[in-house]
């Protein structure tokens, strides 16, 4: 019965600890989205067209990420779209955020 009782626990932790270290992901990968779309909004530059990808660390976990910036019907403005990998799931985006690049007339 103890034996039954261990390894249900050990399960239990191990369930608990994958779904932190996810939690955490997710979180890392959010900020380094989050971080693209300020950086193309502080250079009051609009970025180019396109799809670009690269790295991002955050955390000391270096993740991929993946932009397509389009057009809008705004001439000042750009959707930048910006889709986050971790190192663990390679082909799944762990965090996706759409924002608008913009640039301010003077």
């Amino acid at each position: 019965i103890l034996a039954v009782a261990l390894a249900a626990s050990v399960r239990a932790t191990s369930i608990a600890t994958d779904g932190a270290l996810e939690v955490r992901e997710r979180i890392l990968a959010t900020w380094v989205a989050q971080d693209r779309t300020a950086e193309h909004n502080s250079r009051n530059v609009l970025p180019e067209i396109g799809e670009q990808t690269g790295e991002a660390s955050q955390a000391g976990i270096v993740f991929r990420f993946s932009e397509t910036v389009t057009g809008t019907a705004n001439p000042f403005f750009r959707r930048v779209e910006v889709r986050v990998f971790s190192p663990r799931y390679p082909d799944y985006a762990v965090a996706r955020l759409v924002g608008y690049a913009n640039r301010v007339q003077r």
